[in-house]
């Protein structure tokens, strides 16, 4: 399955650390989607930091299954 994770500073660490992970244990493919293309991405708590593979202006809707967006700010 393919997932677009819509992901901005400010999420919740752990909202967003343990889904991710559980999706990619399971053989998914996630997506981290932001504002910008290769923005860093830091969590709340500044536990957890990624950075947007794709821009918003970039995702289609038709090149994923699954959106998930973690809780805080995004």
């Amino acid at each position: 399955m393919r997932i677009a994770c819509v992901l901005d500073v400010d999420y919740e660490d752990s909202e967003f650390k343990q889904p991710y992970a559980a999706f990619k244990n399971q053989g998914h493919q996630v997506t981290i989607v932001g504002l910008q293309s290769g923005k860093e991405l830091r969590g709340k708590q500044g536990k957890v930091v990624t950075k947007a593979e794709v821009g918003i202006d970039q995702a289609r809707p038709e090149q994923f299954d699954a959106l998930f967006i973690p809780g805080g700010y995004s």
